[in-house]
């Protein structure tokens, strides 16, 4: 992004901080936002990585990705750190992408402290043993590594994610998006964004605590927090595909201000008839495919449960990115 961009993309937001509210807050880091965490979760953290010297090749007739891991901190605002377990070292993960009928092998390496696996959320058909569940096949130890081989039978937005301690490595960040294109496909669309949904217990992340609620504080898009999320930019009449994943632990009902979306696709099916929504809501593990047709003006796209655009009890910030349409 360049600076003008960037500059602009800051001004909007301390904009619509006022208009909203009435009055114009910062989103500043607090003290308790700031605090160590209370456990060590990446203890492998700066240690070298034993990683893939690629990520994606095609050979044979078969699509080949390459996933690793690396224990890390990263940024998901100024200042506020969390700790990761990050598909090679990034947050989400890389997207796997490939088309409905392809023969796929994503080929893992456990390059990290603990025992993980990987399941290709809403990918039909997998057998058990490339289901990536270690209760009805098994786990990737530290060290090892796993060739998941299928045929892919189903097409949509979906993702991956480690299915050990399911609900303490997803915490850690342990996903990605995996698009998968169908068959014959005709785009009407001009260009797409991604945007995985996710929140955050900054300050109490601990993956081996047994636990049933955290007080979450950060909301993410793509891994970062407003005002510094990805906007959606376009010339005015381009049509934009915006794919929706939440990898959270609540649900999100995300407002489109000046715009309202296309609803086209629940899940990764085609809905039966589109339909139009200013309010729609993606619960956890859900997928919606949203079309929009650009027009003029800078418009914020944010949860409206609320609290979900805080950061750290300080509006406005969390799950909000901003539309910006130009001439």
């Amino acid at each position: 992004m360049t600076l003008r961009k960037t500059m602009a993309v800051f001004v909007a937001a301390a904009l619509l901080g006022a208009v909203v509210t009435g009055c114009s807050k910062d989103a500043k880091t607090t003290p308790a936002a700031g605090e160590a965490q209370k456990t060590n979760p990446i203890p492998f953290a700066g240690k070298p990585v034993n990683k893939w010297d690629k990520f994606y090749e095609e050979k044979d007739g078969v699509k080949h990705f390459y996933l690793w891991l690396e224990e890390k901190e990263v940024e998901i605002l100024t200042g506020v750190k969390v700790p990761v377990w990050a598909f090679n070292g990034q947050l989400p993960g890389p997207e796997l992408r490939f088309k409905e009928g392809d023969h796929v092998n994503v080929h893992f390496r456990n390059t990290a402290s603990q025992p993980h696996s990987i399941h290709f959320h809403g990918q039909l058909g997998l057998d058990t043993q490339n289901d990536g569940v270690p209760a009805t096949s098994f786990t990737v130890n530290p060290g090892k590594e796993y060739t998941y081989d299928f045929i892919a039978t189903s097409s949509g937005t979906m993702m991956y994610h480690c299915h050990v301690a399911t609900y303490n490595h997803v915490d850690m960040g342990m996903y990605g998006s995996m698009i998968i294109e169908p068959k014959n496909e005709v785009k009407n669309w001009d260009k797409e964004y991604t945007f995985i949904l996710d929140d955050w217990a900054v300050g109490n992340m601990d993956p081996f605590a047994t636990v049933t609620k955290r007080d979450y504080n950060y909301f993410t898009v793509n891994g970062k927090a407003f005002p510094e999320t990805t906007p959606v930019e376009g010339k005015v009449g381009e049509v934009v595909k915006i794919r929706f994943i939440n990898m959270g632990y609540r649900s999100f009902s995300i407002h489109s201000h000046g715009y309202g979306g296309l609803i086209t696709h629940l899940d990764g099916y085609p809905v039966p008839q589109p339909y139009q929504r200013d309010v729609f809501t993606v619960a956890p593990g859900e997928r919606t495919d949203v079309l929009i047709t650009m027009r003029e003006g800078i418009y914020p796209w944010h949860d409206h449960q609320l609290e979900n655009v805080l950061n750290n009890g300080e509006y406005l910030g969390g799950a909000t990115f901003l539309v910006i349409g130009k001439k």
